[in-house]
């Protein structure tokens, strides 16, 4: 994990390719954790992450770096992103973690392994929501999956993990 070898690369072009991984059972209704290493190629630009689900209110996990080099994590009309932002991050792999927790609906950032703090908003109060409603089926990385042209990803990722039914903290 974490280098050239076994990295996955995208483009950040429009059309570029999106990996669509099996179906992941177990998030709705559930606490769930979602891992993975990120080392982007720029900055200053909104690049979606990973995409799932049906866009309902909670229907779908989205996870995208933000215009304003901020980490956002979406259960589609339940957002947060962090409070910090990250433009050195460009160029070196970074570790984060998006989670969430049904007991008190609560949604985390991890980069590198420290909480972020969050600000928010839609349906989302400082970083809690309710729970995901209908987010089944395959993760699409790289690319929205509603509009694979709307905000491509541009760098590489790593080591991938979903933990269904399971909030690693919080």
């Amino acid at each position: 994990g974490r280098c050239d070898q076994s990295a996955v690369s995208f483009d950040g072009n429009t059309g570029s390719k999106s990996i669509v991984t099996q179906n992941v059972d177990g998030i709705s209704g559930n606490s769930f954790s979602v891992c993975l290493y990120v080392q982007r190629k720029r900055q200053d630009v909104t690049e979606y992450l990973l995409s799932m689900g049906e866009r309902t209110t909670r229907g779908a996990v989205e996870m995208s770096f933000l215009s304003d080099n901020k980490m956002r994590f979406s259960l589609y009309g339940d957002h947060t992103w962090t409070s910090s932002d990250f433009p050195s991050d460009t160029g070196v792999w970074v570790h984060w973690a998006f989670v969430y927790n049904k007991i008190g609906n609560a949604m985390g950032i991890f980069r590198d392994g420290v909480a972020q703090p969050l600000a928010s908003s839609g349906g989302s109060n400082g970083g809690t929501c309710g729970a995901p409603t209908s987010a089944t089926g395959a993760i699409h990385l790289g690319v929205n999956k509603w509009d694979p042209s709307d905000h491509p990803f541009n760098g590489k990722m790593d080591e991938l993990r979903v933990y269904a039914e399971r909030a690693l903290v919080l």
